[in-house]
């Protein structure tokens, strides 16, 4: 099922409602609630910094989202989503782990050390 712009846009709206609800609610702690979306954090950051870096105007649509990448490669929406919706299951686990073994802060500071290596690897697929 495909969702358009229409589709996308509640979809985000939803779920960013449900996390600052939650956050302000102080339901789950803040760090947990950014690695729960940590894939598209990072891939909006990235995107929007690498258009920058190369002069283009960041709000204008474009073909080099993460998941135009990976469609490029499977040829398949299913496959695509399963990808993504694997990595950010994976970063979130890794931060969960973080906070609950060390603390909130050593996984923020995970947090931030994975967007820097997303980043780079990103960086290569402009």
């Amino acid at each position: 099922m495909i969702f358009g712009d229409s589709g996308s846009l509640l979809l985000g709206f939803i779920i960013s409602f449900i996390l600052i609800y939650a956050g302000g609610q102080k339901l789950v702690h803040p760090i947990l609630l950014a690695w729960s979306i940590s894939i598209f954090v990072y891939e909006f950051i990235s995107i929007n910094i690498i258009r920058l870096m190369i002069n283009k105007n960041p709000f204008k649509a474009g073909e080099n989202h993460l998941h135009h990448i990976i469609l490029k490669k499977t040829k398949s929406t299913f496959q695509t989503n399963i990808l993504i919706a694997t990595i950010n299951i994976l970063l979130f686990i890794n931060g969960y782990l973080f906070f609950l073994s060390i603390n909130p802060l050593a996984s923020l500071i995970l947090f931030l050390f994975s967007f820097k290596i997303y980043f780079i690897i990103r960086n290569k697929y402009k």
